[in-house]
């Protein structure tokens, strides 16, 4: 494969196929940490809730990062070894496939401060009716840094697995908007009083006539900021 691509300190995100616990599909933040050959690699391994994900040797990985243009670039790796190194734990991997670039829809993302509701759901096909019945004190409270046709920024108290599915309702004043959220990374970040996270998510499974909604919004509220300066 051509690693030309690839950057030492580059963002990357994986998923472990053939793990027997990663039911849900989950997805973990890593770095890329140097480049042997155009065959190998060695990433960071990925931590959740403050410990090493436990990854066995020979573990297929789905490998993702994103290139220049926005392009959400894909390859396949198999675990070679890991070592500790400074208290470091990192993971060599032999590359099995190709780059594939992934293109993506461009949005504009309009930086906005507005309240969010979520709920945390376990399985991505969880039925809507089954929605109606949780409870109002089981959805958590989180607020936009900014919002698109097709995603969004949020600040939360709690980390999320790359992967996780929520359901998502943001109030924009005299509009409200539902959506079906997967979450595409989840950053520690400081908070003024305690530690929050920056936690990205891409809306699935949404028309274009409510996406059109959505960003029609968008131009409206942009459109009254501008008016205002």
């Amino acid at each position: 494969m051509d690693t030309k691509n690839l950057e030492i300190g580059e963002k990357l995100s994986i998923e472990i196929l053939n793990d027997n616990y990663n039911k849900d599909n989950l997805k973990y933040s890593c770095l890329l940490l140097d480049i042997i050959n155009d065959d190998s690699i060695v990433i960071s391994c990925p931590i959740y809730k403050s410990k090493y994900v436990m990854i066995q040797n020979d573990s297929s990985l789905k490998i993702e990062y994103l290139g220049r243009g926005d392009c959400l670039n894909l390859f396949y790796a198999n675990i070679v070894s890991k070592e500790m190194k400074d208290n470091i734990l990192s993971i060599k991997a032999k590359i099995t496939s190709e780059i594939e670039k992934i293109q993506r829809r461009k949005f504009f993302r309009f930086n906005c401060c507005l309240d969010v509701k979520y709920f945390l759901k376990n399985n991505i096909d969880i039925l809507e009716e089954e929605l109606g019945i949780v409870e109002k004190n089981e959805f958590k409270n989180a607020i936009t840094r900014n919002l698109s046709g097709n995603g969004a920024c949020i600040i939360t108290n709690e980390e999320f697995p790359v992967g996780s599915v929520m359901q998502m309702e943001i109030l924009g004043g005299s509009a409200s908007f539902k959506f079906k959220s997967k979450v595409i990374r989840s950053d520690q970040i400081e908070g003024i009083n305690s530690i929050k996270y920056e936690t990205g998510v891409f809306f699935y499974d949404i028309t274009k006539v409510y996406q059109d909604k959505v960003i029609k919004f968008i131009f409206n509220e942009q459109r009254q900021v501008m008016s205002k300066q």
